[in-house]
């Protein structure tokens, strides 16, 4: 198979069914609830320029806001949809890494604590820790205070504090090569209603994982448990080139970040490995 049949098999013909269905769950509970309806919606907004996960948050944020008695009906609504509620708690999570250094940021607090299956967040010797109230609890930091002591990182994540999300590969492959033992991770990750997507990060010297698209810094437990990681691809620092050149001898140039190409090579590998 080549580059683009691979990454259309595991990401891309996904990419449209979970934009379809955030927009169809959030119209659909507009007007089920009577707030709104579609056409009144469309009205003010173009759906050519809106971004399906900006617009499911600030309506689950604007619910939190001014209907906070819907929030119960939303979650079911969204678990009955087959939505997958880990996507949510990570993106609660990506909220509290990017506003928390040194302390957690009051106003992300309060909006957190109304989401129905969080029981608890604390935040003690620069950790962030997320009780649910099934009982199961997640760990970890905000990139800046995990980096605090270290001014050559803190100086990457400050230089692109507003750039981090969605440049996933292009960040774990420089975080890979500023960090010393590391290795650069690609996974496959869940979607928040069907299939997966492509995921990069960085492993340290201590065993902890890098994510600076989500800006947080967390250990297996996040990772496999709630993150549910598919590992593609590990390489160590050391490899990062040889493999890159590997990778475009084989598929050619490619319009898509080093990281992506690395995981994808091997994917193909894989593949031609199992025929």
């Amino acid at each position: 198979m080549d580059f683009d049949e691979i990454i259309y098999r595991y990401e891309e013909q996904f990419v449209g069914l979970n934009n379809e269905n955030i927009f169809d769950f959030v119209f659909s509970f507009l007007e089920e609830h009577h707030l709104c309806t579609k056409e009144k919606f469309l009205q003010k907004h173009s759906l050519e320029n809106l971004n399906p996960y900006t617009l499911f948050d600030s309506f689950r944020n604007y619910l939190t806001e001014y209907h906070k008695e819907l929030l119960n009906s939303f979650y079911d609504a969204y678990r009955k949809k087959n939505g997958n509620l880990k996507y949510l708690i990570t993106e609660d999570m990506r909220m509290l890494g990017k506003t928390t250094i040194g302390k957690l940021n009051r106003s992300i607090l309060e909006q957190l604590s109304n989401r129905p299956y969080i029981g608890k967040i604390s935040y003690e010797d620069k950790k962030i820790h997320i009780t649910l109230v099934s009982g199961e609890e997640y760990s970890f930091f905000s990139i800046y205070d995990y980096f605090d002591k270290n001014p050559k990182m803190l100086q990457y994540i400050m230089k692109y504090r507003n750039k981090l999300f969605g440049q996933c590969h292009a960040d774990a492959w420089d975080a890979t090569i500023l960090l010393n033992d590391s290795t650069l991770l690609t996974e496959l990750i869940p979607y928040c209603f069907v299939g997966t997507y492509y995921h990069s990060i960085v492993e340290n010297k201590d065993g902890m994982y890098i994510d600076l698209a989500n800006e947080i810094v967390y250990d297996e437990n996040v990772r496999y448990n709630l993150y549910q990681a598919e590992v593609i691809c590990e390489t160590k620092k050391e490899d990062l080139y040889q493999k890159l050149e590997e990778a475009k001898e084989y598929f050619g140039e490619s319009p898509y970040a080093d990281a992506l190409l690395i995981a994808v090579h091997q994917q193909a590998l894989e593949m031609k490995k199992s025929r």
